[in-house]
């Protein structure tokens, strides 16, 4: 079979194409990447938290954010407030990254047991906000909101 010119043209021009495409969909991979990435942080942030390993929870946390020791005081507090945590289910309602910075608004469902003596397990619904700074390459928390203090925020 001999190629014509026509024939070229056009292998060419689907060539172009798909160079185009490829191109023109590598940003928006680039940010599917960025949002499963800042997922995975809140899912590691969330495991963390049921196993109740304050390591692990302040590992995922930016030391340099100005909410740092009240974040680690929090969870102390929830720590010692709760015998067990368990995620009954999570909920990523709006996921948002804007170069360095993420925001992710969730709903987290929890069963906690009180530490009082045959306490028994208790539906608890947190609803937060996770915002997000990338530092050194990683995404690490920077603040974290209920939504009461969220809007108390923005009123100010």
């Amino acid at each position: 079979m001999t190629l014509t010119k026509r024939n070229l043209e056009n292998v060419f021009v689907f060539l172009l194409l798909g160079c185009l495409f490829v191109t023109l969909a590598a940003p928006g991979n680039a940010q599917n990447d960025e949002h499963a990435t800042v997922r995975r942080v809140v899912d590691q942030f969330f495991a963390a938290f049921q196993q109740k390993d304050l390591t692990g929870v302040m590992a995922l946390w930016n030391d340099k954010s100005p909410d740092f020791v009240a974040g680690r005081q929090n969870v102390q507090q929830a720590f010692a407030t709760y015998h067990k945590i368990e995620l009954k289910n999570l909920q990523l309602n709006k996921i948002t990254v804007e170069t360095n910075n993420a925001i992710v608004q969730l709903v987290a469902e929890l069963s906690v047991v009180g530490t009082q003596a045959n306490a028994s397990p208790t539906p608890l619904q947190m609803i937060r906000t996770i915002h997000m700074v990338k530092d050194t390459g990683d995404w690490k928390i920077s603040k974290y909101m209920t939504r009461e203090d969220e809007f108390a925020e923005k009123l100010v």
